[in-house]
């Protein structure tokens, strides 16, 4: 049960893209991960449960000549499988969870969605922007907060390189940007 619960929070999340929660923002590929580590206890679960079952001593009875089966469904049994897949299923979504609190609270929360500082590397007045910036400095650049300029790659709008969990953006695609060219 709670398997397929987060099965389809995870689809929801898939679907839906990079989402707020309290004051902290998730951005797009992390939502894709927390998505993935939702869904994948109900993958778990059925491939625990098949191993279970094909390995449950008396559950599949054959006929003399081997030709036929039949399935024991003593109460006994039906306990102990689902005893067994119950742990299993609890056991995955638990971790599960924990993963998803580690990816959301593992980023510092002044990383992403608050405004920039004054003290980035474009804030000098009449000083050149570097030809290839972060989002904090795009985003001084640009005088919007990092969340706007996060906003504004997830939806295509500004173009950006992806390193590790960061992005790099040209000046001159900022300038298209602002000027409405692109």
């Amino acid at each position: 049960m709670f398997a397929l619960i987060a099965f389809f929070i995870g689809l929801i999340i898939l679907f839906k893209g990079g989402f707020r929660l309290g004051t902290r923002t998730v951005s797009k590929p992390q939502s894709r991960s927390i998505s993935l580590y939702l869904m994948a206890p109900l993958v778990v679960l059925f491939c625990a449960s098949m191993l279970i079952v094909m390995n449950t001593p008396n559950i599949i009875q054959w006929s003399a000549d081997g030709s036929s089966f039949t399935v024991n469904q003593s109460p006994e049994v039906m306990d102990y499988i689902g005893n067994t897949t119950g742990v299993v299923e609890l056991v995955a979504v638990g971790i599960a969870v924990l993963l998803v609190i580690f990816t959301i609270y593992s980023q510092p929360k002044s990383a992403v969605g608050t405004p920039a500082s004054p003290q980035t590397a474009v804030a000098t007045p009449g000083a050149r922007p570097p030809d290839i910036m972060t989002v904090a400095e795009a985003a001084a650049y640009m005088r919007v907060s990092e969340k706007e300029v996060l906003g504004l790659i997830d939806q295509g709008k500004l173009g950006a390189a992806r390193i590790g969990d960061s992005y790099r953006i040209a000046r001159i695609a900022i300038e298209d940007f602002m000027s409405g060219a692109s």
